[in-house]
C-alpha cells in the first residue's frame, strides 16, 4: 500500500512518521478487531481486512451498503475479503454517475 502513496503528488501525501503509524496500527487492532489501514491507488484512506495486500481491490457490490475488498483468485474469479471503511466512499460517492451499462458481473469464491 505504501507504493500507492508514492504515486500521489507530494502535497497530497500524508506526512506521518512511521513510529506514529505503528502505534496507530496497534490501537486500531485493539479497537477494530485486527483490521489494517490501506491507501487506494486513488488516494483514499481505508480500513479493511488484516490480510489486505497490494493489488486487492475495493468494490461496491449491488445490494451492499458498504464497500468490500476483493482479491483476484487464480481462477479469475474473486475472493471476498470482507467489508471495508473507505473515507470518502461511504455515502454512495463511488456510484455517482454510474449507469447500468458500466456494471460488471463477477463470480465470488
Amino acid at each position: 500500500m505504501e507504493e500507492a502513496a508514492k504515486q500521489l503528488p507530494e502535497q497530497d501525501r500524508l506526512q506521518i512518521p512511521r513510529s506514529f503509524y505503528h502505534d496507530y496500527q496497534i490501537e486500531l487492532n485493539l479497537t477494530c478487531g485486527h483490521r489494517q489501514l490501506f491507501l487506494t491507488d486513488g488516494g483514499l484512506l481505508g480500513v479493511g481486512a488484516i490480510d489486505t495486500q497490494v493489488g486487492d481491490e475495493v468494490w461496491v457490490l449491488a445490494g451492499m451498503s458498504t464497500p468490500v475488498e476483493l482479491r483476484t483468485a487464480p481462477s479469475g474469479n474473486y475472493l471476498f475479503l470482507g467489508e471495508a471503511y473507505v473515507h470518502g466512499a461511504m455515502h454512495g460517492e463511488l456510484a455517482d454517475g454510474v449507469v447500468e451499462a458500466n456494471l460488471d458481473n463477477i463470480l465470488l469464491e
